[in-house]
């Protein structure tokens, strides 16, 4: 298993996708900062002077416009950083963004004047911005020695939000029972009395329920930099199941309470789980990543089409059943202030519509942490603010994998990131779960999965091996992956060939993260190899399955239709 492990990341070093071959920018601030203890305040012979206005900020979202004045002999190479808290340590704590003077309005290098724009969310604290001389737009990922020792210069005065306690990042998801919703939010880290209030008419609410209060902190992370450099506390996270639902009804909800506030109203319609004559419509991808509007660096600034994804699905939400997201959602990889972007992002989608996950290896993967493949992609979280944050209808509190009918399709979303071969615990619930299929009752069946089974320059041995023939076996329909950040897809296939009444294999990680750039010589059952970002748009009845891919400009690069 071990070797195969070590075929598998040669294989996916090939394709240029490693974690490793992006740039890590908060790890190389960390490098320069440390390297130099941080000199606080090397103040050159006139004071700098920033200021960050307004102080005080409305609602979840703002934009924070900081002056700065009489930088004495500027360089494009300054670095203005955003800190929360605003009393964080910069030589223990990375900055949650930061932005280059390349990127400054305005002749900063002539006058040592600016007036810098940051997109800036509500962290449940307040931020501060910190100048620093002698950075770099791109820093080298290996030779650290050539990396110029950073100097802080100036720091502003704090700002905050209205409202820190605000109660957020609201997303719901399908538990194992009809007539259930799971919805969780979070707040800030004190401790207040939370309710949610939910009815069948706007700003009447004929229900109140109680959720429950969770989070984690950093000694249940396994490594760095999610354990030190990259920690913030992520505040408390609430859920609640609410029961008794009418399947096709629409609900309006609002939760918090008086110590924290009352978020604004939000709705969803009660999921029709087990009714197969009732068509579906839903939306899939996997690596979908985030992205700020201000143009700043974060920690790997790659998610350039998630915002665009993400508004194009919100403006079909009404019309959509649930999202599936399979795998490597936030790419926060140990830098927590980056999952409450991702969080404010979707809740446009999540808050009104299930948002179904599974992990990827940017969540869970990390050494000694029950990850099925050894790396460090998740940055010492090994799952635990995925699994904290997405609770999925999951059997057992140690299960990373479950599954769901709603109308005629049984999804079956699985862990690539655990063990999932023959006899293990995954490998024996998908065969339970497969063979437990009445096709009569509910004619399509779907597996979704981070890692890919066939991708263009990819291939996961133990996949292959293990899983191919249950689809096989089962007759899986069709199969969703991610991983690789591409669209693709195969014809109906087993065993590397074209077989008729096979599995069609789709490659969806094109959701907003940097796009991979891949041969342009495919394998004969690969059908159609797009490198663009975007999503899938699946419609489905007893009868038909139809698949769209929607590109960037939310236009139809690809379809295809399968028939009973």
């Amino acid at each position: 298993l071990h070797m195969r492990r070590v075929v598998f990341a040669l294989a996916f070093l090939c394709v240029g996708i490693l974690s490793h071959s992006l740039n890590h920018q908060l790890n190389e601030f960390r490098e320069q900062i440390q390297v130099d203890e941080v000199s606080l305040f090397q103040l050159p012979s006139k004071p700098v002077v920033i200021t960050a206005f307004p102080k005080v900020l409305e609602g979840e979202r703002g934009w924070v416009n900081v002056s700065i004045q009489g930088m004495t002999e500027p360089n494009i190479n300054d670095i203005l950083a955003l800190y929360s808290p605003s009393n964080a340590d910069p030589k223990k704590n990375a900055p949650v963004k930061f932005m280059s003077a390349r990127h400054f309005v305005g002749d900063y290098v002539k006058t040592g004047k600016a007036v810098v724009q940051f997109d800036v969310t509500n962290y449940h604290s307040d931020i501060a911005f910190i100048l620093f001389r002698n950075g770099t737009e791109k820093w080298p990922e290996k030779d650290h020695k050539v990396i110029p020792k950073l100097k802080m210069v100036a720091k502003s005065g704090s700002v905050s939000f209205k409202n820190q306690r605000i109660p957020n990042q609201a997303h719901i998801a399908f538990t194992s029972k009809p007539g259930e919703m799971r919805i969780m939010w979070a707040t800030d880290s004190l401790v207040s009395s939370q309710s949610l209030r939910i009815g069948r008419n706007p700003n009447q609410y004929e229900m109140t329920w109680i959720p429950t209060a969770g989070g984690y902190s950093s000694k249940d992370l396994c490594g760095s930099p999610a354990k030190d450099w990259g920690w913030k506390n992520p505040g408390i996270l609430y859920d609640v199941v609410v029961k008794g639902l009418v399947a096709g009804t629409k609900y309006y909800y609002i939760f918090g309470g008086n110590q924290t506030g009352w978020s604004s109203e939000k709705y969803f319609t009660a999921a029709s789980l087990n009714d197969p004559s009732r068509p579906v419509s839903f939306v899939s991808f996997g690596d979908l990543g985030k992205l700020t509007k201000d143009g700043s660096e974060e920690h790997w600034n790659k998610g350039l089409e998630s915002i665009s994804t993400v508004d194009h699905i919100t403006a079909k939400r009404d019309k959509i059943d649930f999202v599936l997201n399979i795998g490597d959602l936030a790419y926060a990889v140990g830098y927590s202030p980056q999952w409450d972007e991702f969080m404010y992002q979707i809740q446009s989608v999540a808050a009104h519509v299930p948002w179904m996950t599974t992990p990827g290896n940017h969540e869970a993967d990390f050494p000694n942490s029950g990850s099925f493949y050894d790396g460090t992609d998740s940055g010492g979280e090994c799952g635990v603010p995925y699994r904290k944050r997405f609770l999925m209808p999951v059997a057992t509190p140690s299960a990373h994998w479950y599954s769901f009918n709603y109308g005629p399709v049984h999804i079956v979303a699985f862990s690539t990131e655990h063990n999932f071969t023959v006899g293990s615990a995954q490998y024996k619930w998908m065969v339970k779960d497969l063979a437990s299929v009445d096709r009569k009752v509910t004619p399509w069946l779907v597996v979704a999965g981070h890692r890919p089974m066939y991708a263009v320059g990819y291939t996961a041995a133990e996949l292959l091996t293990d899983i191919e023939p249950l689809f096989d076996r089962y007759n899986v329909d069709v199969a969703f992956w991610g991983h690789v950040h591409n669209y693709e897809r195969t014809c109906p296939m087993s065993k590397g060939k074209c077989q008729a009444k096979k599995t069609t294999h789709v490659v969806i990680g094109m959701g907003g993260f940097g796009l991979g750039h891949y041969k342009n010589t495919f394998p004969s059952y690969i059908i159609q190899n797009i490198n663009q970002r975007g999503y899938s748009h699946i419609k489905a009845d007893l009868k038909t399955f139809e698949f769209k891919f929607f590109n960037q400009t939310n236009l139809v690069a690809d379809a295809f239709v399968l028939t009973k």
